[in-house]
C-alpha cells in the first residue's frame, strides 16, 4: 500500500515536471532585445527542491565548515558559524518552510554549501545542498499561478517559474516572527 502511494506521488510529480517542460518548449521565442529582466537570481537546491533568492539579498556563497550548536534554541537554528571573523546564525530552511519530507540536515561537523543572506545590517546563513549558479529571469518564464506548495512555503514564495524553480522572498524571511530576533 505504501509503495502504491509513493508511486502515485512520483507519477504526479513526473507529470507536473513534464507539463512544465512542455509549456517551456511551447512558449514563443522572445527576441533578445524584447526581454525584460524581472529577476537576477542565485539558484540552489535545498529541501529536495530547486529554489532561488534575488542576488540583491545574497552576500556570498560559501562553504560552511563548522556549525556550532546553540543550546536552548528552536529547531530553526542549526547553530552559528564564523565567517571571516563574524558570527552568523545558520538557519534550517526545512524547519522554516515546515517541510517534513525534506532530507535530514547534514552533520554539524561536515562541510556544506551555504548562502549568506543580507537585509540591511542583518545577516543569516542558510545551508543548501548545492549552489547551481546565477540566472536572469524574464516574465515569459514565470508561471501564471502556483499550487502544490506547502502553506508555509507559499508564504515565502514570490513566484514560480514554468520549470518549477521557486523564487523565495528573502525580505519576508528576515521579517518573519521566527527569525526576526535571530539575525544579527
Amino acid at each position: 500500500m505504501t509503495d502504491d502511494k509513493e508511486n502515485l506521488v512520483d507519477n504526479s510529480l513526473a507529470k507536473q515536471i513534464l507539463r512544465s517542460r512542455a509549456r517551456l518548449l511551447a512558449r514563443p521565442l522572445v527576441m533578445e532585445q524584447d526581454r525584460q529582466i524581472l529577476f537576477e537570481l542565485v539558484e540552489f537546491k535545498a529541501c529536495g527542491r530547486r529554489l532561488a533568492f534575488e542576488t540583491k539579498f545574497v552576500d556570498e556563497a560559501i562553504t560552511i565548515k563548522d556549525i556550532s550548536p546553540v543550546p536552548q534554541t528552536s529547531a530553526l537554528v542549526r547553530g552559528i558559524t564564523n565567517v571571516r571573523g563574524q558570527i552568523v546564525t545558520v538557519i534550517d530552511l526545512s524547519v522554516l518552510f515546515d517541510l517534513k519530507n525534506s532530507s535530514e540536515p547534514s552533520s554539524n561537523t561536515s562541510a556544506s554549501d551555504g548562502l549568506i543572506l543580507r537585509f540591511g545590517a542583518l545577516r543569516l546563513a542558510v545551508c543548501v545542498d548545492e549552489v547551481l549558479g546565477v540566472r536572469q529571469l524574464d516574465n515569459s518564464e514565470l508561471s501564471q499561478g502556483f499550487t502544490g506548495l506547502s502553506e508555509r512555503l507559499s508564504q515565502f514564495t514570490v513566484a514560480l517559474t514554468i520549470d518549477l524553480l521557486i523564487i523565495l522572498d528573502a525580505k519576508r524571511i528576515f521579517t518573519d516572527g521566527m527569525i526576526g530576533q535571530l539575525a544579527g
